[in-house]
């Protein structure tokens, strides 16, 4: 005897079985297993290295492993810490590695996709939700942004989850009476989810601010949909307003800590103000930056050859959208315009919206990571193209597409049931259209695969800008570290060189090794008789350090591919004590000892000028620890008879966070002269000074006393 409740086919008047509802679990499941495998294959090894973002964010994680609680991080010119803090527990768990950075940018793409598909199901239809998941789990532009280790992931992720919760609360129908909550156990146990459901949903918003920048703008989503609502469909907006309430509320709450933070600190966001360049343009009445910025942006979507330009994150000039599917985007764009006084479609275009502003306003540059915020709605637009053209809708639900705009005006009756789209009959499908459909998206996968594991992975400019050069130098000698390492790479820093050490080495070697940039520096690294010296690539030795490298000996060169921009990688080795000597033995040392802020020696200098350049190379013994997170810059003037400084060079190529006693180096200024000026004439001095506070300069002490904050050089120049 069949249930009163089991659904029937209105065109045969039989039973509906479940084997629609298994299929739909096995698409889902084949779909959902593509994407685990273009997102996992081969993630520790492409993109073929770390790039300095990628280094900083697990270095800020490893940091929070180790008792750091950022409320937002200052460096790389600001960024919010969420990211941060999901990467620290998958580290606290595997310990340091670039895997372990990308594996949670892994987590939450997957996760999105989750929720992509659970939101389009109950604001659309099943079909529509099955298409929409498999352009998510093959799209280049997903997989891309899903394999590499940056904080937007995280925005369309939590972003998503709030919708998704939101959209559950307003689609239900009307509260009923007590006594139906009674004889309706089930309807009493969702009025009841109901109640968390929100709370939950604006700690998820909130939680959104602590993610990327465009949360800013995407909030408003929310209210918007409900203003809208008044007009197209009131009974939606009299039951979504009080708890679109509640949910700004709680996310206000939520993000009011990093709110109170940024606006006692208002310059801890330089990104912000530089990106928002265009909207300050337009303010002074010039808006030339902005619709150029705009029309860049809105071309990158769809337009080959007009996406972004950078191979960072991108085949340059690949749009967002691949080709076919770019075509019907835009017709699913149409049915959304056409369509828009129903619920969903209104929210799907006012999130289109609102997810596209930060990209008019930056252009198309870097907009791949910057655009994420599109990628849940964007990629419902093929799939409701695709859901038209194959006539995927049964009677039921064309029935309430023609009456949705007067319905939703006299009550729930518009109201979707996400298990009438599961369950409902569709009109039959030819065998040529779903053969057509398996075709269009294993293009789009084979395409994807292609592009992003070969083109992409192996071009040389995406090996530089993923410093593929220095991670092969690193690993080298992950099997045998040595006591002692020093690696000559173009950008030395904490957050750059040294943080991928820490995604690349073991992290037990890591006190061993000390980083310089060879074009304007040479260290010799403490700890050991005979160490490791290793050159890669950008960072040669400049032509000045030739004799002092005579007892350097190449011990191998690494190979690299020979199309790499970086090349090449030379390993030396050489004898501390005979290396000493002859350093020492090149400059003049000072008569009495000269000491920087009780942490480095000054043992001589050579000054040289020609042709207006005067060239200043010092050689330094550290004498005590590293400096930790400060970092130091040491200055060289040429002062005029008035003690103004008429030449300046400012830089340190051997980071003083990484100096540990012992550790020898030099290091190259290179001032530019005014004409008819002879170095040799006026005083030359140096010093130190904090690079965060200029003005905080170390002492200077000389044979046991201080002599102010900077030494006056003497000898040939």
């Amino acid at each position: 005897m069949r249930n009163e409740n089991t659904p029937v086919n209105p065109y045969t008047n039989k039973p509906i079985t479940n084997t629609r509802i298994t299929n739909n679990h096995l698409w889902r499941l084949a779909i959902l297993l593509l994407a685990v495998f273009l997102r996992l294959g081969g993630l520790a090894t492409v993109p073929p290295g770390l790039t300095h973002d990628e280094a900083v964010h697990g270095l800020t994680a490893w940091e929070i492993v180790e008792g750091a609680r950022p409320l937002y991080i200052a460096v790389a010119n600001g960024r919010e810490p969420l990211f941060d803090y999901a990467t620290a527990a998958v580290m606290a768990l595997i310990g340091p590695s670039g895997f372990a950075v990308r594996l949670t940018a892994v987590y939450f793409s997957l996760l999105l996709l989750a929720l992509s598909y659970a939101w389009v199901r109950r604001a659309f239809n099943e079909r529509v939700a099955l298409l929409t998941l498999a352009t998510f789990a093959l799209n280049f532009w997903a997989v891309m942004t899903a394999r590499h280790a940056l904080r937007s992931i995280t925005l369309p992720t939590l972003f998503t989850a709030a919708v998704l919760l939101w959209w559950w609360v307003a689609s239900q129908p009307v509260s009923q009476s007590a006594s139906q909550l009674v004889s309706h156990p089930k309807s009493k146990i969702q009025n009841q989810k109901s109640k968390i459901a929100i709370p939950l949903a604006g700690f998820l918003l909130g939680l959104a601010a602590y993610t990327y920048f465009p949360i800013r703008l995407l909030w408003v989503l929310f209210p918007a949909a409900v203003a809208s609502w008044w007009l197209i469909a009131p009974a939606w907006a009299a039951r979504a307003w009080r708890p679109t309430l509640l949910l700004l509320g709680v996310a206000a709450l939520t993000a009011a800590p990093l709110a109170v933070y940024l606006w006692q600190t208002p310059t801890a966001e330089a990104r912000i103000s530089q990106l928002a360049q265009p909207i300050e343009a337009a303010r002074a009445g010039d808006f030339a930056p902005l619709l150029a910025n705009s029309t860049a942006a809105l071309r990158s979507l769809v337009v080959p050859g007009a996406g972004d330009s950078a191979w960072r994150y991108n085949i340059a000039g690949q749009p967002l959208l691949p080709n076919f599917f770019a075509w019907l985007a835009g017709f699913g764009l149409l049915i959304l315009l056409w369509q828009w006084r129903k619920p969903a479609h209104s929210l799907a275009l006012l999130w289109l919206g609102l997810a596209l502003l930060p990209v008019l306003v930056t252009g198309s540059a870097l907009s791949v990571p910057r655009a994420i915020g599109l990628q849940p709605v964007l990629f419902i637009l093929p799939a409701l193209a695709l859901d038209w053209a194959l006539g995927w809708r049964g009677r039921e639900e064309e029935r309430g597409s023609r009456g949705a705009g007067e319905q939703g005006s006299r009550g729930d009756e518009a109201i979707p049931n996400p298990q009438s789209a599961i369950q409902n009959p569709q009109s039959p499908v030819p065998v040529v259209g779903w053969l057509a459909i398996g075709l269009l998206y294993g293009l789009m996968g084979l395409q994807t695969v292609q592009g992003y594991f070969v083109e992409w992975a192996n071009h040389p400019e995406v090996r530089l800008q993923y410093e593929a050069a220095v991670v092969t130098a690193l690993h080298s000698l992950n099997d045998q570290p040595p006591t002692s390492a020093a690696f000559s790479v173009a950008t030395p820093g904490r957050y750059h060189a040294q943080a991928i050490a820490l995604l690349s080495t073991q992290y037990s070697a890591l006190s061993t090794q000390r980083f310089f940039n060879g074009q304007h520096s040479l260290l010799l690294p403490s700890g050991a008789d005979n160490p490791t010296v290793i050159f890669v690539g950008a960072a040669q030795p400049a032509a000045e350090w030739e004799p002092l490298m005579a007892d350097f000996a190449a011990v191998t060169i690494l190979p690299q591919p020979a199309t790499d921009i970086d090349q090449p990688i030379v390993v030396y080795t050489a004898s501390a004590e005979q290396v000493r000597v002859g350093w020492q033995a090149a400059v003049a040392e000072p008569e009495t000892a000269v000491v920087f802020g009780q942490t480095v020696r000054l043992v001589g200098h050579i000054a040289t000028q020609e042709e207006g350049v005067l060239r200043l190379q010092t050689l330094w013994e550290v004498v005590g620890e590293g400096t930790g997170t400060a970092e130091q810059i040491l200055f060289a003037q040429l002062l005029g008879a008035d003690g103004v400084p008429i030449a300046q060079n400012d830089r340190l190529d051997v980071p003083s966070n990484q100096w540990q006693v012992g550790d020898l180096f030099w290091q190259m200024h290179v001032l530019l002269l005014p004409a008819g000026v002879h170095a040799a004439d006026l005083p030359l001095i140096i010093g130190f000074y904090d690079a965060a506070e200029p003005l905080r300069r170390w002492e200077v002490v000389v044979g046991g006393r201080g002599a102010g904050d900077f030494y006056p050089l003497v000898g040939d120049k």
